[in-house]
């Protein structure tokens, strides 16, 4: 059981020294935005550490490339995404009405009993 516990401790640190990159890349962008809310900031410190753990994973199945330097990659893509996060949401809530017409138009319609 002992051993268990320190294999899942193991993991769970791993899990989270990977995530370090990308959380520090956001947070430094939240030095540089001034005037965002505080539901804006959690968000898009969330994007940034996510994008940058999964690109940080794929770069390192692509490259092979050593630990440092895929923290290296993992700041900066989560740099980029907490920035690109607002303009994401924009294209979004922009384009949402062509979506539906496009789900409407695409999916079966229900009898109405």
């Amino acid at each position: 059981m002992q051993k268990i516990l320190h294999d899942i401790g193991d993991a769970l640190l791993a899990f989270l020294i990977t995530l370090v990159p990308g959380a520090a890349g956001a947070a430094v962008s939240l030095v540089y935005e001034q005037g965002l809310s505080w539901s804006k900031r959690v968000t898009q410190m969330m994007v940034g550490i996510t994008v940058s753990y999964f690109a940080r994973n794929v770069a390192n199945s692509l490259t092979g490339w050593d630990d440092y330097l895929l923290q290296a990659v993992g700041f900066v893509v989560g740099m980029t995404a907490f920035k690109a996060t607002p303009a994401l949401i924009a294209g979004v809530v922009e384009r949402a009405p062509l979506l539906l017409v496009l789900i409407d138009r695409l999916l079966p319609k229900k009898d109405a009993k």
